[in-house]
């Protein structure tokens, strides 16, 4: 495991003979690796533990695996039985085995999840899988000899990338593209690459991909998709195996067989700027996304003025996102305490579920990252007996935001004129000085207006 922050090495994960093909849940939380010696199976490692919690028999020699982009299922390429094993990930177990061509390797999920491309090295063709069905709908002919590889697809979909690596028979070694809406072969690129390529891998904007040349060349070729060429020939450690490109797109990890390195691609300048000591003989790779962005809730009160003895007075109350991710959905709460001299009069705020005898507030619908909420408004009597000055305070928790946010609104209170008449009295620890003209009940407010 490497710290893509630090690109050192974490952790060293056992797992079964010959481990090769590498591929990660959508949400990062697992990981799983096939294991084509004697094993013939699938390691499941929690990345929270960096321990393998199951290890799933599938057919012989296991080379490859993807997972849908709902992390439902995992599609595993067994090389020894011309194959692909369908695993459910919920249970751990092999649903559905589904013949394909002749040595099956590299695999890729559309990210629709509807189908499944696997490259049959072989026999020289690519079988479609329709995942609803788990049966290959379409054979695509590659061309005498392309000996393919693996295959990469487009973010959209719309696309297929596969290496072709040839033989003394005189396939060429390059890429060639399907068009996925009709399974078609729709260029072939040869120039610019090295020997004999193996992985490919899409940057997530789909601009570019990288190729890796595995055969002797011991470089990585950058291909424009708008132009299908080759732009740029970066030198990395000899027989490079996979690619693989973060989630930003700025670096590309590639596994170097021979000198059991990983050499780390800067994108912008096309240059290796690290390479990292790993185990012996290295081979499939993936980068763990990212933690999902997580909202940051904001909340905000205030008044306009100062407030008055015997009158009402209004607080404004905002809540908003200013975090990365939206909120999850989950209830988002605001809570507000009035200081002493203040009781509420009314609360409400649009599409707000609001309870005035605790001055709560509530909603779950989703606010996306930057938005805002309507505004709450909250009325309150103040009394006669309302100190100068007192500090109202707001929070909001929930939404996916793990942190009580607060907001404190300090408000200045005026002697209320009308407090002196009607025979309302106040005791002096208001600061005003006390009435001597009356003996009234000091805590009494004075009639508010509706």
């Amino acid at each position: 495991m490497i710290d893509t922050a630090t690109n050192a090495v974490t952790a060293t994960i056992p797992v079964g003979d010959l481990p090769g093909g590498v591929a990660v849940s959508p949400d990062g939380s697992r990981v799983y690796v096939t294991n084509s010696g004697s094993s013939d199976s699938v390691s499941v490692i929690e990345t929270a533990t960096n321990t393998v919690t199951a290890t799933i028999p599938v057919d012989n020699s296991p080379l490859d695996a993807a997972v849908s982009p709902d992390g439902s299922r995992v599609y595993v390429t067994n090389g020894g039985s011309d194959s692909v094993s369908v695993i459910d990930t919920a249970t751990n177990t092999v649903t559905a085995t589904i013949p394909v061509g002749d040595v099956p390797e590299g695999v890729a999920v559309t990210p629709d999840g509807s189908q499944v491309y696997v490259v049959n090295n072989f026999s020289d063709d690519v079988s479609v899988i329709d995942t609803a069905t788990n049966t290959v709908t379409a054979t695509i002919p590659l061309g005498e000899f392309t000996s393919p590889r693996d295959v990469a697809v487009s973010p959209d979909g719309s696309l297929a990338y596969v290496t072709t690596g040839g033989d003394t028979s005189g396939g060429d070694d390059g890429v060639l593209v399907i068009d996925t809406a009709t399974n078609t072969v729709t260029a072939t690129i040869t120039d610019g690459f090295g020997t004999l390529p193996t992985g490919v891998a899409v940057s997530p904007d789909g601009s570019r991909i990288y190729v890796v040349g595995g055969g002797g060349s011991s470089d990585v070729s950058v291909m424009d998709t708008a132009s299908n060429t080759v732009t740029a020939t970066i030198p990395v450690g000899f027989l490079p195996n996979n690619p693989a490109v973060t989630p930003d797109g700025s670096r590309v990890y590639v596994t170097n067989g021979a000198p059991d390195n990983v050499s780390v691609i800067d994108t912008a300048t096309n240059t290796v700027t690290a390479t990292i000591p790993v185990g012996d003989s290295p081979d499939g790779i993936a980068i763990r996304p990212g933690d999902p962005a997580k909202p940051s809730l904001t909340i905000t009160k205030s008044h306009s003025g100062n407030f008055t003895q015997g009158k009402l007075g209004t607080y404004t109350i905002r809540v908003g996102n200013e975090g990365p991710g939206e909120t999850d959905g989950s209830t988002v709460t605001m809570r507000d305490k009035l200081p002493p001299g203040l009781s509420a009069a009314s609360i409400s705020g649009t599409e707000w579920n609001c309870t005035l005898s605790t001055l709560t507030c509530t909603r779950s619908d989703v606010l996306p990252a930057g938005g805002n909420y309507p505004p709450i408004k909250l009325k309150v009597n103040v009394s006669c007996d309302a100190p100068r000055s007192g500090k109202n305070t707001a929070t909001v928790t929930g939404g996916g935001d793990t942190t009580t946010r607060t907001a404190l609104d300090p408000t200045t209170i005026k002697h209320g004129h009308y407090c002196d008449h009607d025979g309302y009295g106040r005791d002096d620890s208001n600061g005003y000085g006390k009435n001597v003209s009356t003996g009234a009940q000091s805590a009494r407010l004075a009639p508010i207006a509706t």
